[in-house]
């Protein structure tokens, strides 16, 4: 099997990470935070989650050569979990 690419999936937890703190300080801070930057936020932390997990064995040449349906296959709910 193909070695875990430690690399992306930590920036990409990275990324979810930060999007997270950034909801939960905002969400603290603003009592106008409106369903819309929710939202908006949301899809970004699971994007890069999604990315973490269908792009986990990707080699780094291939991450930077992706192209954009690469990219949007990558960023869609894995088809290899089962939904909680």
């Amino acid at each position: 099997m193909t070695d875990l690419n430690h690399q992306y999936v930590r920036y990409n937890l990275e990324e979810a990470h930060e999007e997270l703190g950034l909801i939960l300080r905002d969400l603290k801070r603003d009592p106008k935070y409106t369903e819309a930057q929710l939202d908006r936020a949301l899809r970004h932390v699971v994007h890069h989650v999604n990315i973490a997990w269908n792009a986990r064995y990707a080699r780094a040449d291939a991450i930077h050569e992706a192209t954009d349906d690469e990219l949007t296959t990558w960023s869609k709910y894995p088809t290899d979990l089962e939904p909680l």
